[in-house]
């Protein structure tokens, strides 16, 4: 399942949701073609209070140390809880084999597996422009990642700057990806996303 976003201006407020089947908590079995999708739009709020910031050696093309996620999450049918957030706007879910790619872009074929991507491009900003929050408590909490100040690693092309995050739901395996504002500045070239 791949969204493309091509020509992106100002794009405020913007949440995608990946509602992974529900019934996957329960099941190992679980198979892309159960997943659901849907659009909704609600004010973007950044993660201020309480969220962990990550530095990573660069803020282009660089991955994070493994993070504990502290409940397991079901995602292609295997259960993961650790994960690590790439500068180029995804998430890689394991159990403790960290990824070392630094790609710009990992698309479903690619050749690392188990990947969440907000906005697979070749992002570049600060190194320190990543941050984690757990939100709730047990049996209903929230990976709420955030990454923030991206822009397209070409200076010509869009964005000038964007913020996202993704959200992993404990117990019922959602994934939520939620945009805030994409700003295209005086940028002018239109790029393609995943």
């Amino acid at each position: 399942m791949r969204s493309y976003f091509t020509g992106i201006g100002t794009f405020y407020h913007s949440i995608l949701i990946l509602l992974l089947a529900g019934w996957c908590q329960s099941s190992n079995s679980q198979s892309i073609s159960t997943y659901g999708f849907a659009s909704t739009t609600e004010p973007y709020a950044t993660l201020s209070s309480g969220a962990t910031s990550l530095t990573l050696s660069s803020g282009d093309d660089a991955i994070s140390a493994n993070q504990v996620l502290p409940f397991n999450f079901v995602f292609g049918g295997s259960t993961f809880n650790r994960f690590q957030m790439n500068s180029n706007g995804w998430l890689h879910l394991n159990n403790g084999t960290a990824s070392t790619s630094t790609t710009n872009t990992s698309p479903i074929s690619g050749t690392v597996n188990n990947i969440i991507s907000a906005f697979s491009r070749d992002l570049t900003g600060g190194s320190s422009d990543f941050r984690f929050r757990i939100d709730g408590a047990s049996p209903n909490r929230i990976l709420k990642a955030e990454w923030l100040n991206r822009a397209s690693f070409s200076s010509s092309s869009v964005p000038a700057s964007s913020q996202f995050q993704i959200w992993l739901y404990e117990t019922s395996n959602v994934v939520e990806i939620r945009y805030g504002t994409v700003n295209a500045g005086t940028r002018t070239t239109a790029v393609t996303v995943q």
